[in-house]
């Protein structure tokens, strides 16, 4: 995560990102999961090395572990150190082999060029774009990258519900690194084929689900108030900020758009 706040490292808490991953399938109108969406017509069954970079919990694991040969390995890597175990038990839960290596995603990764069929980047290319050559080098040459990614402009809704003036938050800039609107572009210079698919996505609540936008809220804090984290309370002012929106509107819509690239043949 170079050049990024230490305080990201909220995401840290498995367990409340996990919750949270939950909440956001509840409340998506998008029918279909991303983790399905985005491997949909994706042949797994010669893919046995497996990087899954910014790999966090292991939020595509069980979905898509289980589509892989038996002998497929899953290395991830991720800069929490406290997602060591649930990214292990959720590569074992699916009967395969894995490994997960503590360390930030530099421009530079240390394996040889070719050294895996299958690179996961799920909502976290932005946190590190300068890794991409690197991915290219490390792509077989007919494996593939699968990057889960946003619009710019989500969550714009957010800010209002919280009362936060968005010119200070972190997340409009972080999503600038890696948009769905130039990801195509961007993995263009290192991959001579890449395909888009848009997620067409919002997150609905209603006064009944006060409990759930809190949640959210207090999850996406590090993204809203510079040096803030999720490991906090969320502060009384955005809690009451949250519960007069709620007040006036019988629903909230969060803009969830996102999109799933797929980048095959890595340049040389």
């Amino acid at each position: 995560m170079t050049g990024l706040p230490e305080s990201l490292c909220a995401f840290a808490q498995p367990d409340l990102h996990l919750a949270v991953a939950r909440m956001i399938r509840r409340r998506s109108t998008h029918p279909a999961d991303v983790r399905d969406f985005a491997f949909e017509g994706i042949d797994l069954t010669r893919v046995r090395r497996v990087l899954d970079l910014g790999c966090g919990f292991g939020f595509v694991v069980e979905t898509i572990a289980p589509r892989l040969p038996a002998d497929a390995r899953w290395t991830g890597i991720d800069a929490c150190e406290a997602n060591r175990a649930p990214f292990l038990a959720r590569v074992a839960s699916a009967g395969r082999q894995g490994e997960f290596i503590a360390m930030p995603v530099e421009d530079r990764l240390p394996w040889p060029a070719a050294s895996f069929d299958l690179v996961l980047c799920s909502y976290s290319l932005y946190f590190f774009p300068q890794v991409l050559p690197a991915v290219a080098r490390l792509l077989a040459p007919d494996g593939i990258l699968v990057a889960l990614t946003h619009r710019l402009g989500s969550l714009e809704t957010l800010f209002a519900v919280c009362g936060i003036d968005p010119g200070r938050a972190l997340l409009p800039r972080l999503i600038e690194r890696f948009p769905a609107e130039r990801g195509r572009r961007m993995l263009g210079e290192h991959f001579t084929q890449v395909t888009k698919r848009d997620y067409a996505n919002a997150l609905r609540f209603t006064r009944a689900d006060a409990s759930d936008l809190l949640l959210y809220a207090r999850f996406k804090l590090p993204f809203l108030i510079p040096g803030a984290s999720s490991v906090q309370d969320l502060p009384d002012d955005i809690r009451r900020a949250v519960e007069r929106f709620l007040a006036g509107h019988d629903e909230v819509m969060l803009e969830k758009d996102d999109a799933c690239f797929h980048a095959r043949g890595p340049r040389g």
